[in-house]
């Protein structure tokens, strides 16, 4: 019987990217290379309990350290913080319809980014709540809704100075 991870399985490129973690898993768990091979030819459901666990711990370890998660649509900017037992979203809003796409302008240097957008369009949106479950399973969560861990310091960053 399968064994269903608690977040999900790590796609064929994140494996591929962690084999050697993979291979450490694998002899720290008695399987050598010899017995991982049987079990592939046997089709043996133990690989699915292993690839499940090794997801589990991997996704476990990058959700449960993540700082901030980012998602973006045409009109609409959001960052989640963890902080102790709180999530905190910041974020902005286009408030009205035109030409201006925040996808492209998140590419952008953010210089002259309020004469792209013009003034009076954005409306800064914040809200905070505290965590239902642990972290590892909030930041999965909300990737699986279209968030994704962000590396966007910089914006997160200025858009904090927007508050003050």
């Amino acid at each position: 019987m399968p064994n269903n991870p608690k977040y999900r399985y790590l796609t064929s490129k994140e494996l591929l990217d962690l084999k050697e973690h993979f291979i450490n898993y694998l002899a720290s768990q008695g399987i050598t290379a010899d017995l991982w091979q049987k079990y592939q030819r046997a089709n043996d459901p133990q690989i699915d309990q292993h690839l499940a666990a090794f997801s589990d711990l991997i996704l476990e370890s990058v959700y449960s350290s993540c700082e901030l998660l980012e998602s973006i649509s045409k009109n609409t900017w959001l960052f989640y913080s963890f902080d102790g037992g709180t999530i905190y979203m910041r974020g902005l809003i286009l408030e009205s319809e035109g030409d201006t796409d925040l996808r492209e302008l998140a590419k952008e240097d953010f210089s002259n980014w309020n004469d792209k957008v013009g003034q009076g369009r954005i409306k800064l949106i914040k809200a905070e709540k505290p965590m239902d479950k642990p972290k590892a399973r909030e930041v999965h969560k909300l990737i699986t809704q279209g968030s994704f861990i962000s590396r966007n310091r910089s914006m997160y960053e200025r858009l904090l100075q927007m508050y003050d």
